[in-house]
């Protein structure tokens, strides 16, 4: 109970005592009472009235102080909810973050386990580039049909050879990707942007061609542009035709209005 609440109710306790004890203290101190039935009756109908008034006046404060528990009680329980909410996220967040590095962390074993012609690890990635490049200039030399087509089929000729290292490859990286799109957490471009961190230019470039494919292009394609997943992207290295097969976002992060 609060001090002004204290105060409040004991200033009732006396008063009622001073109106209860008041005609007993006028005996005491030689104060005769009205002897005639009625006019004794006045005096005490008076007191009793006080009295259902008082008896009022406490409903109204009991009322009161009620109001104000109840005002406290809800108070803290919002106070309460406040908390338990803020637990649940960061423990959401760190329920996702240790999923998201654990992914990023099987990507780098993935890199790590790669071999193609004598070269490991992301050294294959410059070797792997070369091979689709051939393919594609193979089929640009004999034949006349657009761009994409050209890419599509030189990508799934390279794949042919090589989807035994990069079939895993990939398929992880869109995952992470995905998983972090489907969350619920903050700022996903912050850990979209640790990943694309881990890619070096060659990984890029071979993402670039992966997505064009018909490989990717109807599901990652659309991550690596809302990610801006080809912003380290060495762009010298790739024609602007088929640049121009991306959306700008691809290649650079879009400003939060």
């Amino acid at each position: 109970m609060s001090k002004e609440n204290t105060i409040l109710l004991i200033s009732l306790i006396g008063v009622v005592a001073i109106l209860f004890f008041a005609p007993l203290v006028t005996q005491w101190f030689g104060y005769s009472l009205p002897e005639e039935g009625a006019d004794l009756g006045q005096l005490y109908g008076s007191v009793a009235a006080l009295f259902s008034g008082l008896a009022f006046v406490g409903v109204i404060a009991a009322i009161h102080l009620q109001r104000q528990e109840l005002v406290q009680t809800r108070e803290e329980l919002r106070g309460q909810k406040d908390q338990l909410q803020a637990q649940s996220k960061t423990l959401q967040k760190q329920n996702f973050e240790n999923t998201f590095f654990q992914l990023v962390g099987l990507h780098n074993d993935i890199v790590g386990a790669l071999a193609v012609k004598g070269h490991v690890g992301r050294a294959c990635f410059g070797v792997l580039v070369e091979e689709f490049d051939d393919c594609y200039r193979e089929l640009s030399t004999a034949t006349t049909t657009n761009q994409a087509t050209i890419i599509n089929v030189a990508y799934l000729k390279f794949h042919n050879r090589f989807q035994h290292q990069t079939g895993h490859y990939f398929r992880n990286l869109y995952n992470i990707v995905k998983f972090v799109k489907n969350s619920d957490i903050e700022n996903k471009q912050f850990y979209v942007n640790l990943l694309r961190a881990q890619l070096s230019s060659h990984e890029l470039t071979l993402m670039f061609y992966n997505c064009l494919s018909e490989l990717g292009i109807t599901k990652f394609k659309l991550l690596v542009e809302e990610f801006a997943l080809l912003e380290n992207m060495n762009q010298t290295k790739v024609s602007r035709e088929h640049l121009s097969l991306y959306r700008d976002g691809a290649f650079r992060e879009q400003q939060s209005s």
